[in-house]
């Protein structure tokens, strides 16, 4: 196993690249980013073979690969109420994992239109970043049910509460979820055997809160019987998912035995490795504390991936804000990447 990080595009914002150099200075040589790096693709959802390869190429001299790349889907309606085409946004997915592919990047996350719409509506994703991404917007104060905390010392953190409101589900509730797995299946049918054939892995990552519906829009992939049928209906050996510790842990079901389940299956291609305090159904919320300031003993999860022979990224994913730091939230991925190779030094 290795340490990866889940970086803004800020990060590449920086003269002579000095932020990705920060990256590999604390022992970090793989990256998560996003394909909005690329011009042009959220325009369009495509990109240019060659555009791609240049990023990799900017990578490669300062020492860092990507280890997963995610591709998003364009909300499912533009400003003007026209719906996008979903075989050809499917097609332009079928491509960009060729591409994916023939630059040697090994593990890609899709997220179908529908997907991120869900996601945009229920109000779990802000606009351009995601909650704990960055330090200088740990989250976007216009989702409800968030707000920062402050830990030892008076570090900050973004945390969670699903009030009584949200919980309560809208008539249209269930047609709406059919509608969303209906996609899902139906994408991942085309998408699967380019993945197979392009050798790339796909490596899907449950919502975030792990719960449906939220602001009374429905959200799928929350649970591991979720999970489950993703892989039973599409059956492959490159369907697999990004294991987000934090999320499973928030969902209230038990980490280590879907980690058994799940890894004994080789359905693990990228692992989120953050800790956090709470679980929705005891607590109703969730607090996204430092690496190792959460519920977790995070050696126990190293533990339990290496009995399963996971050998691929553990990613740092979410930032706190300490005093002082830059808006990227250097000092924290500095502590949680050199708390991840104390960790693989000693177990």
């Amino acid at each position: 196993m290795y340490v990866s990080g889940y970086i803004h595009p800020k990060w590449f914002e920086s003269e002579g690249d000095r932020d990705l150099y920060f990256l590999k200075q604390v022992g970090i040589d793989h990256i998560d980013i996003s394909l909005d790096l690329i011009d042009g693709y959220e325009q369009t959802g495509l990109f240019e073979r060659s555009d791609l390869e240049a990023l990799v190429e900017r990578l490669d001299k300062i020492g860092l690969k990507i280890e997963r790349i995610t591709a998003r889907g364009r909300v499912i309606s533009d400003e003007s109420g026209n719906d996008f085409d979903l075989n050809k946004e499917t097609d332009n997915y079928c491509r960009m994992t060729e591409l994916v592919g023939k630059t040697g990047i090994p593990v890609m996350s899709p997220v179908p239109p529908a997907h991120e719409k869900s996601q945009r509506l229920g109000g779990v994703m802000g606009s351009g970043f995601f909650q704990g991404q960055y330090c200088g917007d740990l989250i976007d104060p216009s989702m409800p049910g968030w707000e920062e905390r402050t830990g030892r010392g008076g570090y900050a953190f973004p945390a969670y509460r699903h009030s009584e409101e949200e919980a309560v589900a809208v008539a249209e509730h269930d047609e709406m979820y059919n509608q969303l797995w209906d996609e899902m299946i139906g994408f991942y049918k085309t998408l699967m055997p380019v993945a197979e054939s392009a050798k790339v892995l796909m490596a899907q990552h449950g919502v975030d809160p792990p719960i449906t519906p939220v602001r009374g829009v429905p959200q799928i992939l929350n649970t591991v019987a979720d999970f489950e049928r993703l892989f039973r209906e599409v059956p492959s050996p490159n369907n697999g998912m990004t294991f987000c510790v934090g999320t499973r842990y928030e969902s209230g079901e038990n980490i280590f035995e879907a980690i058994k389940h799940f890894g004994s299956q080789n359905r693990i291609f990228h692992v989120h490795f953050r800790n956090v305090r709470g679980t929705l159904p005891k607590d109703g919320g969730y607090e996204e504390r430092f690496i190792d300031d959460g519920d977790l003993n995070m050696m126990d999860v190293v533990r339990a991936l290496d009995g399963v022979g996971y050998d691929r990224a553990l990613d740092y994913d979410h930032v706190v804000k300490t005093n002082g730091d830059s808006y990227i939230g250097r000092q924290s991925v500095a502590f949680s990447a050199g708390y991840i190779r104390g960790l693989l030094a000693g177990f």
